[in-house]
């Protein structure tokens, strides 16, 4: 969930560019053990589990509270970490991307031989 002026986009998260703008998640975890094991409680479960989203929302809405009693812990995201991993992923899908380019030209060198 998130408070701000407008809707939230995927540029405006990884351009650090959502000024006055709160991101509010909840994370639970659950043991693959005390899930169940056929597929139609499963199913019902999931559901289970949509349903308290969907809960959830409407008392965030209400009261500013995923839980009764929740707390919050505020993180920050630093700009320079953020431009670290922006160059990071940049710079390896450029090596990822030589990498195949390179073999796929191999591989025409290789398949012309044969023809």
């Amino acid at each position: 969930m998130y408070k701000g002026p407008r809707d939230l986009c995927m540029s405006d998260i990884l351009m650090g560019s959502y000024r006055n703008t709160e991101v509010y998640a909840n994370f639970r975890t659950f043991k693959m053990a005390d899930l169940p094991k056929e597929e139609a409680d499963l199913q019902t479960w999931l559901y289970d589990r949509y349903q308290e989203k969907e809960d959830m929302i409407t008392r965030f809405k209400e009261n500013g509270q995923f839980t009764e009693g929740a707390s919050f812990t505020q993180l920050h995201q630093s700009k320079g970490r953020l431009l670290g991993s922006l160059v990071f992923w940049y710079i390896t899908a450029f090596f990822v991307y030589d990498f195949y380019k390179s073999m796929y030209g191999h591989l025409l060198s290789l398949a012309s031989g044969f023809l």
